[in-house]
Protein backbone atom coordinates (compact mmCIF):
# COMPACT_ATOMS: atom_id res chain seq x y z
CA UNK A 1 0.00 0.00 0.00
CA UNK A 2 3.12 2.36 0.58
CA UNK A 3 5.21 1.65 -2.49
CA UNK A 4 8.67 3.06 -1.31
CA UNK A 5 11.54 0.79 -2.06
CA UNK A 6 14.22 1.18 0.64
CA UNK A 7 17.77 -0.03 -0.04
CA UNK A 8 20.49 -1.19 2.53
CA UNK A 9 22.33 1.81 1.52
CA UNK A 10 20.77 5.10 -0.28
CA UNK A 11 21.78 6.53 -3.52
CA UNK A 12 20.90 9.67 -2.40
CA UNK A 13 23.18 12.27 -3.79
CA UNK A 14 23.52 15.21 -1.78
CA UNK A 15 25.55 17.43 -4.25
CA UNK A 16 22.31 18.53 -6.00
CA UNK A 17 21.09 20.45 -2.58
CA UNK A 18 18.84 23.74 -2.49
CA UNK A 19 21.77 25.34 -0.81
CA UNK A 20 25.59 24.12 -0.66
CA UNK A 21 26.49 27.43 0.99
CA UNK A 22 27.51 26.23 4.80
CA UNK A 23 26.42 29.90 6.16
CA UNK A 24 22.92 30.28 4.86
CA UNK A 25 20.53 31.01 7.26
CA UNK A 26 16.57 30.73 6.65
CA UNK A 27 15.08 33.88 5.84
CA UNK A 28 12.85 36.38 8.30
CA UNK A 29 11.19 37.34 4.77
CA UNK A 30 9.69 33.71 4.31
CA UNK A 31 5.32 34.02 5.38
CA UNK A 32 4.55 32.11 8.61
CA UNK A 33 2.12 30.44 7.20
CA UNK A 34 1.81 29.15 3.14
CA UNK A 35 -0.63 27.01 1.27
CA UNK A 36 0.23 26.04 -2.47
CA UNK A 37 -3.13 24.43 -2.20
CA UNK A 38 -4.64 27.94 -1.38
CA UNK A 39 -2.44 29.62 -4.10
CA UNK A 40 -4.55 27.07 -6.78
CA UNK A 41 -1.07 25.21 -7.08
CA UNK A 42 -1.64 21.79 -6.27
CA UNK A 43 -3.64 19.03 -8.88
CA UNK A 44 -6.35 16.99 -6.73
CA UNK A 45 -6.25 13.64 -4.50
CA UNK A 46 -5.15 11.34 -6.04
CA UNK A 47 -5.83 7.16 -5.14
CA UNK A 48 -3.48 4.94 -5.58
CA UNK A 49 -5.43 1.46 -4.82
CA UNK A 50 -3.71 -1.18 -3.22
CA UNK A 51 -0.65 -0.51 -5.96
CA UNK A 52 2.89 0.18 -3.84
CA UNK A 53 3.13 3.00 -6.09
CA UNK A 54 3.43 6.19 -3.51
CA UNK A 55 6.91 7.37 -5.39
CA UNK A 56 5.11 7.73 -8.76
CA UNK A 57 2.25 10.19 -7.08
CA UNK A 58 4.87 12.26 -4.87
CA UNK A 59 6.72 12.57 -8.14
CA UNK A 60 3.96 13.81 -10.15
CA UNK A 61 2.87 16.14 -7.66
CA UNK A 62 6.12 17.60 -7.44
CA UNK A 63 6.04 17.93 -11.07
CA UNK A 64 2.82 19.10 -11.87
CA UNK A 65 2.87 21.93 -9.22
CA UNK A 66 6.36 22.97 -10.76
CA UNK A 67 5.03 23.31 -14.63
CA UNK A 68 1.64 25.52 -13.00
CA UNK A 69 4.14 27.77 -11.53
CA UNK A 70 6.06 28.36 -14.17
CA UNK A 71 3.43 28.34 -16.86
CA UNK A 72 1.52 30.48 -14.66
CA UNK A 73 -1.42 28.73 -16.03
CA UNK A 74 -4.88 28.97 -14.79
CA UNK A 75 -5.27 25.31 -13.98
CA UNK A 76 -3.21 22.94 -12.78
CA UNK A 77 -2.13 20.01 -15.27
CA UNK A 78 -2.05 16.70 -14.12
CA UNK A 79 0.88 14.32 -15.04
CA UNK A 80 0.74 10.28 -15.46
CA UNK A 81 1.63 8.51 -12.41
CA UNK A 82 1.06 5.64 -14.75
CA UNK A 83 3.64 6.13 -17.04
CA UNK A 84 6.29 5.73 -14.47
CA UNK A 85 4.18 2.48 -13.22
CA UNK A 86 5.01 1.17 -16.90
CA UNK A 87 7.60 2.45 -17.95
CA UNK A 88 10.40 3.11 -15.13
CA UNK A 89 12.61 0.51 -14.67
CA UNK A 90 15.09 2.18 -12.28
CA UNK A 91 12.17 1.45 -10.16
CA UNK A 92 9.50 -1.35 -9.65
CA UNK A 93 6.20 -0.43 -10.57
CA UNK A 94 3.36 -1.32 -8.13
CA UNK A 95 6.43 -2.92 -5.93
CA UNK A 96 7.55 0.46 -5.26
CA UNK A 97 10.46 2.83 -6.01
CA UNK A 98 12.19 6.19 -4.97
CA UNK A 99 10.86 9.85 -6.73
CA UNK A 100 14.73 11.04 -6.92
CA UNK A 101 15.32 8.16 -8.91
CA UNK A 102 12.05 8.75 -10.88
CA UNK A 103 12.72 12.10 -11.48
CA UNK A 104 16.35 11.18 -12.47
CA UNK A 105 14.69 8.61 -14.84
CA UNK A 106 12.37 11.04 -16.65
CA UNK A 107 15.45 13.41 -17.00
CA UNK A 108 17.01 10.35 -19.09
CA UNK A 109 13.94 9.50 -21.22
CA UNK A 110 11.84 11.85 -22.95
CA UNK A 111 10.07 13.00 -19.51
CA UNK A 112 6.21 12.80 -18.34
CA UNK A 113 3.24 12.60 -20.28
CA UNK A 114 -0.33 13.80 -18.93
CA UNK A 115 -2.84 11.70 -17.29
CA UNK A 116 -5.23 12.35 -20.12
CA UNK A 117 -3.12 11.11 -22.64
CA UNK A 118 -1.58 8.61 -20.50
CA UNK A 119 -4.63 7.58 -17.47
CA UNK A 120 -4.16 6.11 -14.12
CA UNK A 121 -5.24 2.32 -14.62
CA UNK A 122 -5.28 1.71 -10.59
CA UNK A 123 -3.88 -1.18 -9.15
CA UNK A 124 -1.97 -3.01 -11.85
CA UNK A 125 1.17 -1.91 -13.89
CA UNK A 126 1.26 -2.85 -18.13
CA UNK A 127 3.20 -2.29 -20.69
CA UNK A 128 4.76 0.73 -21.41
CA UNK A 129 2.66 3.09 -23.83
CA UNK A 130 5.11 6.04 -23.57
CA UNK A 131 4.62 8.17 -26.84
CA UNK A 132 7.06 11.05 -27.85
CA UNK A 133 4.51 12.91 -30.02
CA UNK A 134 2.33 13.84 -26.79
CA UNK A 135 2.51 16.31 -24.81
CA UNK A 136 4.75 15.72 -21.73
CA UNK A 137 7.04 18.43 -19.73
CA UNK A 138 10.91 17.91 -19.24
CA UNK A 139 12.96 17.37 -17.29
CA UNK A 140 16.22 18.58 -16.27
CA UNK A 141 17.15 16.67 -13.13
CA UNK A 142 16.22 16.82 -9.19
CA UNK A 143 17.56 18.61 -6.12
CA UNK A 144 17.64 17.66 -2.72
CA UNK A 145 16.66 19.94 0.06
CA UNK A 146 19.09 19.81 3.29
CA UNK A 147 17.97 18.40 6.75
CA UNK A 148 17.15 21.82 8.26
CA UNK A 149 13.29 21.88 8.21
CA UNK A 150 14.04 25.76 8.61
CA UNK A 151 15.64 25.59 5.30
CA UNK A 152 12.98 23.28 3.85
CA UNK A 153 10.56 25.44 4.85
CA UNK A 154 12.35 28.71 2.47
CA UNK A 155 12.46 25.70 -0.58
CA UNK A 156 9.01 24.99 -0.51
CA UNK A 157 8.18 28.72 -0.57
CA UNK A 158 10.86 29.63 -2.94
CA UNK A 159 10.19 26.43 -5.33
CA UNK A 160 6.58 24.59 -4.72
CA UNK A 161 5.81 21.62 -3.50
CA UNK A 162 8.17 19.21 -2.62
CA UNK A 163 8.80 15.16 -2.91
CA UNK A 164 9.08 14.10 0.87
CA UNK A 165 9.52 10.49 2.52
CA UNK A 166 8.05 9.51 5.77
CA UNK A 167 8.00 6.70 8.34
CA UNK A 168 4.27 6.29 7.69
CA UNK A 169 3.34 3.68 10.38
CA UNK A 170 2.02 5.83 13.53
CA UNK A 171 0.05 7.78 10.48
CA UNK A 172 -1.82 5.49 8.09
CA UNK A 173 -5.19 5.94 10.79
CA UNK A 174 -4.80 9.71 10.52
CA UNK A 175 -8.05 11.75 10.88
CA UNK A 176 -7.20 15.34 11.84
CA UNK A 177 -5.30 17.33 13.94
CA UNK A 178 -1.80 18.31 13.88
CA UNK A 179 -0.18 14.32 14.27
CA UNK A 180 2.87 13.89 16.44
CA UNK A 181 3.12 10.38 16.79
CA UNK A 182 5.66 9.18 19.31
CA UNK A 183 6.72 6.15 17.59
CA UNK A 184 8.25 7.12 14.34
CA UNK A 185 11.89 6.95 12.82
CA UNK A 186 13.36 8.47 10.57
CA UNK A 187 13.60 5.52 8.18
CA UNK A 188 10.48 6.25 5.14
CA UNK A 189 8.62 3.86 4.00
CA UNK A 190 6.17 6.33 2.00
CA UNK A 191 6.52 9.19 -0.29
CA UNK A 192 3.83 11.95 -0.64
CA UNK A 193 4.21 15.60 -1.63
CA UNK A 194 4.81 18.76 0.70
CA UNK A 195 2.34 22.03 0.03
CA UNK A 196 2.66 23.99 3.11
CA UNK A 197 2.77 24.84 6.79
CA UNK A 198 1.07 27.15 9.39
CA UNK A 199 0.18 27.14 13.17
CA UNK A 200 -2.47 25.10 14.76
CA UNK A 201 -1.99 24.32 18.48
CA UNK A 202 1.79 23.42 16.66
CA UNK A 203 3.86 25.05 13.93
CA UNK A 204 2.65 21.81 11.47
CA UNK A 205 3.53 20.79 7.85
CA UNK A 206 0.36 20.44 5.11
CA UNK A 207 1.20 17.27 3.09
CA UNK A 208 -0.45 15.73 0.22
CA UNK A 209 -1.24 12.20 0.33
CA UNK A 210 -2.34 9.63 -2.26
CA UNK A 211 -4.73 7.61 -0.77
CA UNK A 212 -8.08 9.26 -2.25
CA UNK A 213 -10.10 12.43 -0.41
CA UNK A 214 -11.68 10.34 2.38
CA UNK A 215 -8.38 9.93 4.10
CA UNK A 216 -7.59 12.09 6.56
CA UNK A 217 -8.54 15.77 6.09
CA UNK A 218 -9.98 15.56 2.41
CA UNK A 219 -6.71 13.74 1.50
CA UNK A 220 -4.38 16.07 3.37
CA UNK A 221 -2.39 15.64 6.92
CA UNK A 222 -1.03 18.09 9.54
CA UNK A 223 2.36 17.01 11.00
CA UNK A 224 4.12 18.39 13.82
CA UNK A 225 6.94 20.86 12.82
CA UNK A 226 10.04 21.69 13.78
CA UNK A 227 11.00 18.57 15.80
CA UNK A 228 11.96 16.50 12.09
CA UNK A 229 8.92 14.06 12.61
CA UNK A 230 8.96 10.63 11.01
CA UNK A 231 12.06 11.69 9.07
CA UNK A 232 10.72 14.70 7.59
CA UNK A 233 13.80 16.75 6.99
CA UNK A 234 16.12 13.68 5.84
CA UNK A 235 14.68 13.39 1.95
CA UNK A 236 12.68 16.29 1.08
CA UNK A 237 13.28 16.76 -3.26
CA UNK A 238 12.35 18.15 -6.39
CA UNK A 239 12.94 18.07 -10.00
CA UNK A 240 14.37 20.98 -12.14
CA UNK A 241 11.98 21.64 -14.88
CA UNK A 242 13.83 22.25 -18.50
CA UNK A 243 13.98 25.57 -19.91
CA UNK A 244 10.36 25.45 -21.38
Amino acid sequence: MFGLIVPSFPEFNFAKNFTNDPNYRPKLSTPDIWNWVQEGAVGPVKDQGSCGSCWTFSTAGNIESLVHLRDKSRDVITYSEQQLIDCDKSNAGCAGGWPYKAIDWLAHNGGLMTDRDYPLRTNYSGPCQYKAEKERVQIKGYMNVTHDEAIIKDALYETGPLSILLDFTGLMHYKSGVASPLLCSTWPDHALVLVGYGVKDHDYWLIKNSWGPKWGINGYLMLKRGANKCGINLWATTAVLAEA
